[in-house]
């Protein structure tokens, strides 16, 4: 194969490899891109569920806080006490619900005026409307309560009978404390809804009635469109939900849908109901149901929370908008190729040529000057190796002119012999000087295989090789083989050429080989070659591959730290998120407490002028002195948590630290007492004042003693303390328990901010790092010891008041 072609070959495959590296970088990047949108859509599908479960969950738990409300309780043990005096209690409930049921739907009777407008109706219609005025919609169609005997206490609405606990909501939530429906349409409240109810106990856990709340769909259906409204905003245009309940109903639909329709079609056979019971998501790529001939990637994701609902959410996404950036990609891939490939062809036909051509011209040349044609013309006109082996021949050449002379002329020729000769002798060194001058190996072998002249340049390498043959250079057996087929080669006629890479003087060399026959009157008595060294432009190539070896593998690094950053950027998030949830509860808390001051504020002096009218020594004196000290006791308890939840004052007053210690155990103590934890409480008599802010170092007790309740098993022991430093110059607090303690690993970072080993969902990691900076703003110091298993001791260390100042406490 000739040179040009073997150029032009090389260059195409370099625009090759250019095609096959761009097809594989598409095909790798889709597949990275419907990974990581599958790993996305599931995660986030689960999040969805979650937090639909966690709404539901959230309403449970306002209304099992309510179940020990003293209101609720009083009413609902009076109501027990009452049809405990009856005589047949199954008689008069079957009574009631007779007349109850028989009055027309929009009719209201006395009876049922009287439960619907008693006291506790009217807290549960203020809660009602409350939820109401804060969401825009009605959250509950109907609250209402029962008594141990299933007949109706209080209700904000007419409930559809009078008799409960012949329903199955009652019994469950009686014997397992919860029940919740899936979706239905609720006849009382005229709304698609969840029904929740709630076993109501007495403070000795004893049963003593049901509380039930009818939840509106809408709740959910407003969180799952807010979900989707983000990420429409985020570029998910064709991004589309669906719910389905335990039954196949279709509860919500991102397009138009019929509700609580039956879908059981789209319900995969993986599915709960069809056998998904141990799988919650998978995903799978689909054709498009509108025969359009695309394709939709669905997951589906299996609520497996605690509210036993079982609902199923299918996630739909369009493959071609998800896919669009790799489309874009294989274009710029395509284009570039092409145009790698035209310039590659463009330039290998300029180089080949050019190259070619000077060979060929060179050869003919030299074909024609062996056979005497001493006039030939080299058409070679280049200043690089073959230029300079051109004007060698081009020398040779005109010496060969000089020494023919026509036969008519052999007389004179005989004369100037001698003259002659000499300048044969000058022309062949000159010759030699050529090639001398010639910075490669230049040889000449003969056709007895043996070397017969050779260059300063090959001498170097070999030394001294005329007479020689190949056989005792070779340094191997594969490269004798080599050097003695191009050399065959060229005995038959053949210009070889090529790279090879051969030892010399025990190093590695690569050249670029030129072999060509030396033609005389149709023979070819020998053969010259030359071994351009190319070793520095190979070693050139072998650090470009090793740079970007190099390259690529800090590419994938850098992925790989990127990845990391991510996951850690998105826990940071959540933690975020959950902050700012606490600091909402924190608001709608100081709003409670300031709804709760105001009637409380107007019971007091009720209560006090009751008292003094009152005879001392009657019972009545007794119960109303009962009643004041109670509604004193609320009246210091809702002030102190209003104080607390409300917004610090920058202000700092001298404030008595057993004040301090009192007014907070007032919000924990009672949960201390449930849970079975011995709270011991050690003050110091005599304690120094400290200059501080009361609501933030309320924050900080309450911090502590919240981190010891959690880390505490039933039987737990929580030691309070004060005292002072020897110096007289520092007031300590103290705070001992026996919990679990804090292994030795943790120790540094518990006060970092959003440190924490507590389950997700229930704490962020603030409290303590907001505690750390509210007793270092203060001039104090905090510190923990702590072992595993050992239990843990925090001291607070707060500067003692020297000088008088305003307190606080007055």
């Amino acid at each position: 194969m000739k040179l040009f072609y073997k150029l032009i070959i090389g260059f195409l495959v370099v625009a090759l490899m250019s095609w096959i590296t761009g097809y594989f970088a598409v095909t790798h990047s889709k597949e990275e891109l419907q990974k990581a949108f599958i790993e996305r859509t599931e995660s986030m599908a689960r999040e969805l569920l979650d937090g639909i479960e966690k709404r539901i969950e959230g309403k449970v738990e306002i209304f099992s806080r309510d179940t020990h409300d003293l209101d609720l309780q009083e009413t609902v043990l009076m109501s027990n006490r009452d049809f405990g005096k009856l005589d047949d209690i199954e008689a008069y409930i079957e009574q009631q619900d007779k007349a109850w049921t028989s009055v027309p739907e929009n009719e209201i009777t006395p009876f049922m005026q009287g439960l619907q407008e008693n006291r506790l109706s009217e807290e549960l219609k203020d809660k009602e409307e409350y939820y109401s005025g804060d969401y825009g919609y009605s959250v509950f169609g109907e609250i209402f309560v029962t008594n141990k005997y299933g007949a109706n206490v209080a209700m904000t609405g007419k409930t559809t009978d009078y008799r409960q606990n012949d329903e199955e909501w009652w019994q469950i939530a009686k014997e397992k404390g919860l029940f919740i429906s899936d979706v239905n349409f609720d006849e009382s409240a005229g709304i698609y809804s969840i029904d929740l109810a709630i076993r109501v106990d007495d403070r000795k856990g004893n049963f003593i009635g049901v509380v039930k709340a009818v939840l509106n769909i809408e709740d959910i259906i407003s969180f799952i469109q807010e979900v989707e409204t983000s990420l429409t905003r985020k570029g998910h245009g064709t991004m589309a939900f669906k719910i389905i309940d335990r039954y196949g109903r279709m509860i919500y639909s991102t397009g138009d849908f019929k509700f609580l329709e039956d879908v059981s079609y789209l319900v995969p056979t993986a599915h709960p109901g069809s056998g998904l019971s141990d799988t919650e998501v998978f995903s799978e790529k689909m054709q498009k149901s509108d025969g359009s001939g695309g394709e939709i990637f669905v997951s589906y994701v299996h609520s497996k929370g605690g509210t036993g609902l079982n609902w199923l959410l299918i996630v739909e996404q369009d493959a071609q908008e998800l896919f669009a950036p790799v489309s874009r990609l294989k274009k710029r891939i395509l284009t570039i190729s092409m145009l790698v490939t035209v310039l590659g062809v463009l330039l290998g036909f300029i180089i080949s040529r050019s190259i070619a051509k000077n060979i060929e011209n060179l050869r003919g040349a030299a074909i024609k000057i062996g056979r005497g044609d001493l006039d030939t013309k080299i058409e070679v006109r280049t200043n690089d190796e073959i230029g300079q082996l051109a004007d060698s021949f081009r020398q040779m050449a005109d010496d060969l002119r000089s020494t023919t002379v026509a036969r008519d002329e052999l007389v004179r020729e005989i004369k100037e012999r001698i003259k002659t000769e000499g300048q044969l002798v000058k022309s062949r060194a000159q010759l030699n000087a050529v090639i001398e001058s010639i910075p490669f190996d230049v040889f000449g072998i003969d056709k007895d295989g043996r070397y017969f002249f050779q260059n300063s340049s090959i001498k170097e390498h070999y030394g001294d090789i005329i007479g020689q043959r190949p056989e005792n250079l070779a340094p191997d057996k594969d490269t004798l083989n080599r050097w003695l087929d191009n050399n065959a080669r060229a005995f038959n006629g053949e210009v070889v050429t090529g790279e090879i890479s051969f030892e010399i003087q025990g190093q590695q060399r690569h050249f670029y080989n030129i072999i060509a026959p030396i033609v005389t009157d149709d023979s070819i008595p020998g053969i010259v070659g030359m071994n351009i060294d190319i070793t520095g432009r190979k070693e050139a190539e072998e650090e470009l591959r090793k740079a970007k070896e190099e390259i690529e593998a800090w590419n994938r690094e850098l992925e790989k730290r990127v990845k990391e950053k991510t996951r850690e950027l998105k826990e940071f998030q959540a933690r975020l998120i959950q902050a700012e949830k606490l600091s909402a509860m924190g608001q709608v808390a100081a709003g409670l407490a300031h709804e709760f001051n105001s009637p409380i504020a107007g019971l007091l002096p009720l209560l006090q002028k009751y008292k003094k009218t009152a005879k001392p020594g009657s019972d009545s004196f007794r119960d109303m002195t009962l009643m004041l000290d109670a509604t004193e006791h609320m009246a210091r308890i809702v002030r102190d948590f209003g104080s607390f939840a409300g917004k610090p004052s920058e202000r700092r007053f001298e404030l008595d630290l057993e004040n301090v210690f009192e007014s907070t155990l007032s919000f924990i103590s009672s949960r201390l007492e449930q849970k079975g934890i011995q709270l011991v409480r050690e003050y110091k008599d005599g304690l120094p004042r400290v200059m501080g802010n009361k609501t933030e170092l309320q924050q900080v007790i309450l911090n502590i003693l919240m981190n010891a309740y959690d880390a505490m098993s039933d039987d737990g022991r929580l030691v309070v303390r004060t005292g002072v430093s020897r110096d007289k110059k520092e007031v300590i607090m103290e705070f001992i328990d026996n919990g679990v303690g804090i292994p030795g690993e943790n120790l540094k970072r518990v006060f970092d901010p959003f440190f924490t080993t507590k389950e997700p969902g229930k704490g962020v990691g603030l409290g303590l790092s907001i505690s750390y900076g509210i007793i270092k703003n203060h001039g104090g110091n905090i510190v923990v010891e702590s072992g595993n298993r050992k239990g843990a001791t925090f001291r607070v260390f707060l500067p003692a008041v020297t000088v008088k100042g305003v307190s606080d406490d007055d």
